[in-house]
């Protein structure tokens, strides 16, 4: 079983990956420059943003029942708006999400 990681190495990482978020480079063209493992840059980017993903808790139920005054829902999270139309598309959606998770 691998030995948990220092919190000096957490520190390394998750500096690196703020520093790649506000270069305004692409992530392939930061781990290039940088000469950074694309999979151990993933492996670290995934276990640490897990460590801040949204809990359930930060969600609001929405209740209707009106079918017809529904309008859609504007989901909102660090600055970051994305409105969903009643009748939209799952698979744009899940794409958008994507991208967002990237940034």
């Amino acid at each position: 079983m691998a030995k948990p990681a220092s919190e000096e190495r957490k520190q390394y990482w998750k500096n690196k990956i703020d520093e790649q978020r506000s270069s305004n480079l692409s992530i392939p063209a930061w781990w290039r420059q940088n000469e950074i493992n694309i999979h151990v840059f993933r492996y670290w980017q995934k276990k640490l943003d897990h460590v801040s993903s949204l809990s359930r808790s930060a969600f609001t139920e929405i209740n209707s029942t009106n079918d017809e005054a529904f309008t859609g829902v504007i989901m909102e999270y660090q600055g970051i708006s994305i409105y969903v139309h009643p009748h939209f598309d799952p698979l744009t959606l899940k794409r958008c999400l994507g991208v967002l998770k990237q940034c």
